[in-house]
């Protein structure tokens, strides 16, 4: 309903058609569905795979995902010269980003961690096919499910949960404060978000990163 409703929208605008039929449609409703996030340990497990198998140049998408909430649109145009390091922000630039309103990422230590041996002076920060890259690391460490967004809903989660502020939350995540509480944040513990936020490389991981 959503991609049709997008596909509709356009052709109104282009004059196509003259009206959009998924506007009148009621969307479905599930208010008991629980929003589905990874744990401090899954995602160090997975960020840790990532590094182990560096050939796959994975590691830049999945950090950025968890640890500072960016989209998979946004992680796929984003340049290596948006990520200020030095300075401790992402820039998502108004062309770039989702809702198409530029917005300023900090960079929490962990990631910057994680990123550090890597980052480039420019250049995409993820190869053209990382989709199917992901599946391949899927496929490699016999990972199960990967539930939509669960990175994403993994970083506001824990971010709300540390910082205790529901507006910077929203404001680093690109959402109102009324859309991460309705769809994007599940119950953490201060220990899990802590725990969280100190997701750092391993000492395996870091050789695997200093080879790459």
């Amino acid at each position: 309903l959503r991609d049709l409703g997008q596909l509709f929208r356009y052709s109104v605008k282009r004059h196509y058609c003259t009206e959009n039929p998924c506007a009148v449609i009621d969307r479905p409703v599930d208010e008991d569905k629980p929003t589905i996030i990874f744990t401090p340990e899954q995602t160090a497990e997975i960020l840790n795979a990532a590094a182990e198998h560096a050939d796959l140049d994975l590691l830049p998408a999945f950090s950025l995902a968890f640890f500072a909430g960016l989209r998979s649109c946004e992680i796929e145009r984003l340049d290596w010269s948006e990520i200020h390091l030095d300075r401790g922000f992402i820039e998502i630039t108004k062309s770039k980003a989702k809702t198409r309103q530029r917005r300023i990422v900090t960079i929490q230590p962990n990631l910057e961690a994680w990123l550090r041996p890597q980052w480039r002076a420019g250049g995409a920060v993820v190869p053209a096919n990382w989709w199917n890259r992901r599946q391949q690391l899927r496929d490699r460490i016999q990972m199960g499910e990967w539930p939509r967004n669960v990175a994403r809903h993994s970083f506001v989660s824990h971010h709300y949960q540390a910082f205790g502020n529901e507006n910077l939350t929203a404001a680093e995540a690109g959402h109102s404060p009324q859309m991460l509480q309705q769809h994007y944040r599940e119950l953490v513990s201060p220990e899990d978000a802590r725990a969280y936020w100190r997701i750092f490389p391993d000492e395996k991981a870091s050789r695997h990163l200093d080879a790459a």
